[in-house]
Formats: structure tokens, sequence, C-alpha cells
């Protein structure tokens, strides 16, 4: 349990399509910490899960091999990376519906920063009843409900290589009972992980959107809707190369395991 606690906590830092998702969302949404992090625990609890029943039922119930184990982790694979691209994609359609919602709204010219240069100036704010829409509100920044899921499906779906080699030594040697406690050991381990790489990224927000204020820039709401968009593309080319990347796996597993 020991060792596969800190073996994850090392194996979450490397690279993983994880971190790439829950990076993008907390980049791209005014999230409170305490979501980001729920997020995160969420995700890593699901990815263990799925790892405990379907050892369970491939091993437990069918009585199968190893072959049909890493067969039913290759199509679950499959499926997470399909749910990357479309998280991807979600996140381009609600971009681009929010930016025709505030291109209606708004007839400022987009993707520029305004800089106050003279308090003369007219400033521009949410409440100067100019007609111009110039700052989302926290509620449309907010990740709804379905994103959330998505991101917590597209995270977890895919259940942890390392769980499954530990419940897999499990059952060979014949202690598959504490095969619960071990998996969730591991979530746990994945879960402080990536809450710590969660953590950097949301301090990084906040401190970029401190720094312009200070700095005397009020950022135009196309720049955060703009690079939604871009993050959006970027999880879409990755869910397309990681989903054809997958490849049916080899039986080195089951002649290591004698199965």
């Amino acid at each position: 349990m020991a060792l596969a606690f800190f073996m994850v906590l090392l194996h979450a830092l490397g690279p993983g399509h994880g971190k790439i998702i829950i990076t993008t969302y907390i980049a791209t949404h005014s999230s409170r910490l305490k979501k980001s992090l729920t997020l995160t625990l969420l995700a890593s609890l699901l990815q263990g899960s799925i790892a405990i029943v379907l050892t369970s039922i491939v091993l437990g119930l069918f009585q199968l091999s190893s072959r049909h184990l890493h067969l039913s982790r290759f199509w679950l694979e499959k499926i997470s990376y399909g749910l990357v691209f479309f998280l991807g994609l979600l996140l381009c359609l609600k971009a681009i519906s929010r930016l025709r919602k505030v291109f209606k709204q708004s007839r400022q010219a987009p993707f520029q920063f305004t800089k106050i240069h003279s308090p003369n100036q007219h400033q521009h704010a949410h409440d100067c009843n100019c007609g111009h829409k110039h700052v989302l509100s926290n509620d449309e920044l907010q990740g709804n409900w379905r994103t959330q899921l998505a991101v917590i499906a597209a995270m977890g779906a895919r259940p942890c290589s390392g769980a499954l080699i530990v419940l897999l030594f499990s059952y060979v040697v014949g202690v598959y009972s504490w095969r619960i406690i071990a998996a969730l050991m591991m979530a746990l381990g994945t879960a402080i992980t990536i809450s710590g790489i969660a953590l950097l990224v949301h301090s990084a927000r906040h401190l970029a959107i401190r720094f312009s204020k200070w700095q005397g820039f009020n950022v135009n709401p196309y720049w955060s809707l703009g690079i939604m968009l871009i993050s959006g593309i970027v999880l879409v080319i990755a869910g397309l190369l990681m989903f054809q990347s997958v490849e049916i796996p080899q039986t080195m597993g089951s002649y290591i395991f004698g199965r």
C-alpha cells in the first residue's frame, strides 16, 4: 500500500491527459479553488474505481486472463480520449456562443487592451451605461455542471495503468482482497499530485489577473473567450492524437504473470 501510494505520487507528475484537461479548465474558467480541487479528487476516485470494477469483472467474475484485462483497458482508453475530444469541442462551442452573445451586446472593437491614460478619459465599466458590455460576469465565466462532468469523465474514464498492475499482481499472489485499499491509496496519491498542479495553475491565473490590474489594463472579454477557444482546439487535437495512438496491447503481460 505504501509503495503504491508513493509510486503514484511520482507517476502523476509525468505528462498525461489528466493534467492537460485540468490545467485547461482552470486556466479558462473563473472557478474557485475548492471547486477545482473537488474536480481533481472526484476524477482520481473515478479512475481508481474503474480500475477496481474492471479487474473485479474480468478476473474475478468471468475468470478471464490478463490479456482480456488489457483489451478492456484498451477500449476504455479509447473512450477516455474520445471524451477529451468531446470536452475540447464543448469548450469551442461554448466560447463561440459567448463570443456571439458579447458581440451582439457590444460593438466595441475586439481583441484589445485598454489602458488608463488620464483621469478625464472615459473609463468603461460594467455599470457605465454606455450601451456596451465590457466584462463577463462570474456566472458566465463559471463552468456549468455539464462541463464539470465532462472534465471528470474525461480524466477518470481511463483506468490508471499502475493501479491495474497492482490489482493484477494482488490477484496472482492471492491477496486480491487488499485491492480496494491499495487502489484507493493510489487514487489518493494521484489526487494529491494533480491537486498541487491545479493549485499552481489557479494561483498563476489569479496572479496574472492581479498583475494586469496593477498595470492599469482592463482586459477585453474577447481575450478570455479567445483563450477558451484556443484551449478547446488544443484539447480537440490532443484527443484525436491520443485516440489514434492507442494500440491493441500485446500479450507480454500474460507471459509475465503466467496467465
